[in-house]
Order: structure tokens, then C-alpha cells, then sequence
């Protein structure tokens, strides 16, 4: 049974337990048996000396990586970085996501308590409830209520999918290669593997030619960098840094984010010429080109143009500048929201920590479903999320949940377990993806999320999202085809409940209070 106790630590923002994460994750892809010596040397061209054993791949040259206590002194590094130059730079943001993350983890502190104390007795036992026949919500209605709920517009935009590495990749790369002007790409982690490699040496091709700029969240792509890909092909020499190789020789500008309270900018947008957006869940390195499943959606139109002014203005406020950038005027171009009536409507959902969207729309949603709800995420530790998602079940209504088999996190991948669990005890039907899934989608009574949050507290509390959110017929229907009904069918339906362990309530609690 789920472990529904109260969390009664609010600080969630130390560098220190990001380090005992990657602790706990044992960094397994980084350690040498110990009958197998280790190597650790540099050629010529200060790219790592790789070690091959039993057929994996074994690299050194990832920072000091080769031991889960070197993995936590590469990151210390890196925050330490990012606490000694982000308050100078940006001290008026900093000094204001410091109150916002002290005051959010104080709320949640005081509301958690009762919310599971509440949920304790409410979900006591299994309700059975007959599945409802009713209509879903009034979507216009909920569109209205949106604007006001999120405060954010709907504007106007042509969108299609592109399902998994292959879909994407090729699209992406073939862009950038016939782009006129300019690339902009925001990601959460760009690697340093032989697929990443490849990306960033086009990358340093076009850069003659049109203006290349690239953030980086530091963070994401330093550890990122410390875990090899199963699927790298023996004998691959990475560079001990992806931000530096982008930069040597070529006009590529590049910004690694800082991570001053350990937040992180987890958005995935791409914007070729001003033109063409790509939003998603893929960053760039082989496990999204070949292993896992995941999905971006490319978009045209008026949309594109707020996807692009979001990007200049973090590109300005992570730069020299800092704060002083957006003081001068710079960044605050008009957007033209030239509507197009036969566009499908899309709106931009963010969490920003002062503004967490998406995970306002998400709650409201479960609340208003009368018919059915489908979820797709990787990372599923969000208690209120699934507190909705039980009720909403006891409402009659159809909820399904799509959960990776296995992930890229092993407390995460054992607060999946618990949340499975305590889903299918009170009647969700909960699907195990084969493999890692890490597609995150939500269809609520025709209405569409996805983009780049998981349901977990960092992503709908604390770092930097996109989602795209959508009531259009076509997107949906096609998403639900493409995505749900194809990875209900791949996947095993839960008829009992999986194994777990009292320790998965440790890796529940490390799960709930840092990612």
C-alpha cells in the first residue's frame, strides 16, 4: 500500500540533496567491477581514454565521473559556479526565487499533512464505482475558465507529431541544415555522446552561415554527461565538455544556466528562422534518438513568435547583463498575434516558480472530468496529482495511467512502483510501459497537455517548463491514436499489484522532497 504520510520537510532546494540523489542512483553506468582496472587518462586532444568490459561501455573522461562520490564533486562544482555568479549577475531574481522556494516549501509543509491526512481516511478502501456514460466537460467553457485559472491566451498554430528519436532527429537536423538565419535551442541536457556529437558538429557547420545560439541548463547537462547510454557503440571517446567542444573553432554561442538554488530550466524548444518551433521531451543525446520513447511536436504560426521571445529574453538574463538586460528594454519586442482562422488553437503553459501553469491546469482538469483521463508520464511522485486521479476514478470516470517499466532514476523509478500501486488499489487502470517511456502527455475529456513537465515536484513547483495545451479536435484525436491507444496496446496492464519494499518509502521521501 501506498505510504500516504505527511511531508514535513519544506526545504527542497540544497545542493547537497541532489548530490545524495546521484548517490543513491549508485551512477551504476559509471562504476568499474572491481576486478577490472580502471583506467583514467587523456589523449592529445583532452577527450577521455574510454574502457570497454562485458560489452558496455565505461567512460572516464565525463569530468572526475567514475564513482558516485567523484559524480557528486563534478555537480558540487558546477553549483558552486552557480552560486558565486548568479547572485552577481542576477541578484534580483535570485534573491526572489529564494523567497518563492522558501515560501512554497513552507506552504506545502503546512498543506501536506492534511491533505494526507485526508486522503487516509477518504481512500481507505477500494470503491468500485460503475464507469460513468456522461458526457466530458464543456471544452469552451473550459477554455474561457483557462485564461483565468492560468492567465495565460490562446493563440493561433499548425502543429504535428513527431513520435520518438527517428520522427524528430530527422526533422530537427534537416532544418537546421536549410535554415536562412538563425538556430535557437533551449534544452535541459545536451550530451556529450557519440549521437550529441554528431547534432553539434552540424551545429558548428551552419554557424557560419546563420546565427547558432544554444542554452544549456548546467546542471541537467553536467549530469547528464556522467551516465553512458547502454547503446553506445564500444570504443567511443567522448569530450569531457560538450559546451566547450560547441564553442572551439566555430561562431556557436552558448550559455550554460546556472543552478544558484537548484532549480533548473527543463524546457526543450527549438525555433529554426523564426518560423518553426519544436517543443517536446527529447533533449539531445542518443538515449532520445534511439532507446527511448518520447515525442515533439513541431509548430508553425503565431505561436512559434512567443516560443521565440521567451528564449531571447532568458538568452538576455543568463548573459553578461543578467538582471540589467531586461531593465534596458531589450528583449520586450511586440509580439504580432495575427490570428489564423483556420488554425488550430494552442496555448503555451509554463511552471515558473511564481507561476506554476501547468500544474494549476492539471488539477483543475482531474477535478472537471466527467468521462475519462489519460496520463503518460515518466516520473509520477506528485501526491495531489494522484489524489485527483483516485477521485476522479471514485467519480465513475475512466482514468488510465501509461508508467515506464524501468527509467534513468532509480528513486524514481521505485516512487513509481508505490504510486502504481496505490493507483490500481482504488481502481485506476494502471499500464506498465516495456522499457522507458518518457513521453509526457495528458488527454482530459478532450483537452490536451504535453510537453516537457513530469508529474513531480520539480517540474510542476519548481523548474522551468513548456507545455503546449490544446482543446483542438484534430491534435487530440491524434494524440490519443498515435500515442495512447498505440502504447495501451504495447503495454501490460496491471492485474496485481507490483512488488515493493520498505525501502521504496526512503526513495519515495528522497523522490517527493527533491525531484
Amino acid at each position: 500500500m501506498q505510504n500516504e504520510r505527511a511531508n514535513w520537510l519544506p526545504i527542497h532546494c540544497l545542493p547537497i540533496q541532489v548530490m545524495i540523489i546521484h548517490l543513491l542512483n549508485g551512477c551504476a553506468s559509471l562504476t568499474i567491477p572491481p576486478d577490472q582496472p580502471q583506467q583514467d587518462s587523456k589523449d592529445s586532444t583532452g577527450r577521455g581514454i574510454v574502457v570497454a568490459e562485458a560489452g558496455k561501455l565505461r567512460s572516464t573522461s565525463h569530468g572526475d565521473g567514475g564513482s558516485p562520490l567523484a559524480s557528486a564533486g563534478v555537480i558540487g562544482r558546477h553549483l558552486g559556479r552557480s552560486f558565486i555568479r548568479n547572485p552577481i549577475r542576477r541578484p534580483v531574481t535570485t534573491a526572489s526565487e529564494l523567497v518563492l522556494l522558501t515560501v512554497n516549501g513552507l506552504l506545502d509543509g503546512v498543506k501536506t499533512p492534511f491533505r494526507d491526512l485526508f486522503a487516509y481516511f477518504a481512500f481507505r478502501s477500494r470503491k468500485d464505482t460503475p464507469l460513468r456514460q456522461a458526457p466530458g466537460m464543456d471544452l469552451e467553457r473550459w477554455e474561457m475558465d483557462l485564461d483565468r485559472i492560468t492567465g495565460s491566451r490562446r493563440t493561433s498554430g499548425e502543429l504535428s507529431l513527431l513520435v520518438d528519436g527517428e520522427a524528430f532527429f530527422n526533422r530537427f537536423t534537416a532544418k537546421v541544415a536549410s535554415a536562412r538565419s538563425s538556430v535557437k535551442i533551449r534544452t535541459y541536457i545536451f550530451d556529450n555522446d557519440d549521437y550529441a556529437l554528431q547534432v553539434a558538429d552540424l551545429l558548428k557547420s551552419r554557424a557560419s552561415d546563420v546565427s547558432v545560439r544554444i542554452l544549456m541548463d548546467g546542471l541537467g547537462t553536467v549530469t547528464g554527461s556522467l551516465v553512458d547510454s547502454k547503446s553506445m557503440p564500444v570504443g567511443f571517446v567522448p569530450p569531457a565538455s560538450i559546451n566547450t567542444y560547441l564553442k572551439t573553432g566555430r561562431a556557436v554561442k552558448t550559455r550554460m544556466l546556472g543552478n544558484t538554488l537548484v532549480a533548473g530550466d527543463h524546457t526543450k524548444s527549438i525555433i529554426i528562422d523564426r518560423s518553426t518551433a519544436f517543443v517536446g521531451g527529447m533533449n539531445i543525446g542518443r538515449e532520445y534518438r534511439f532507446d527511448w520513447h518520447d515525442m515533439m511536436v513541431e509548430l508553425t504560426g503565431p505561436v512559434v513568435q512567443q516560443i521565440d521571445r521567451d528564449f531571447d529574453r532568458t538568452w538576455l538574463r543568463n548573459g553578461l547583463q543578467g538582471d540589467l538586460a531586461l531593465l534596458t528594454g531589450l528583449g520586450r519586442k511586440a509580439t504580432v498575434n495575427r490570428d489564423q482562422p483556420h488554425a488550430q488553437q494552442l496555448r503555451l503553459l509554463y511552471t515558473r516558480l511564481h507561476d506554476p501553469q501547468i500544474y494549476r491546469a492539471h488539477l483543475q482538469a482531474i477535478r472537471r472530468a466527467r468521462h475519462y483521463i489519460y496520463v503518460e508520464n515518466a516520473y509520477f511522485s506528485d501526491d495531489a496529482i494522484r489524489y485527483e486521479l483516485i477521485r476522479a476514478r471514485r467519480r465513475g470516470v475512466d482514468v488510465r495511467v501509461i508508467l515506464p517499466s524501468r527509467g534513468d532514476s532509480g528513486p524514481m523509478d521505485k516512487s513509481n512502483i508505490l504510486a502504481a500501486n496505490s493507483l490500481f488499489k482504488h481502481g485506476v487502470r494502471v499500464y506498465i510501459y516495456p522499457g522507458m517511456s518518457h513521453i509526457k502527455a495528458s488527454i482530459i475529456d478532450g483537452w490536451a497537455c504535453f510537453g516537457s513537465a513530469n508529474l513531480d515536484r520539480l517540474s510542476l513547483k519548481i523548474n522551468k517548463e513548456l507545455d503546449i495545451a490544446t482543446s483542438s479536435a484534430s491534435v487530440v484525436n491524434t494524440l490519443k491514436e498515435r500515442i495512447f491507444e498505440q502504447d495501451f496496446a504495447r503495454s501490460r496492464e496491471m492485474t496485481e499489484k507490483l512488488p515493493s519494499y520498505w525501502s521504496y518509502h526512503v526513495y519515495e521521501l528522497v523522490a517527493d522532497l527533491v525531484l
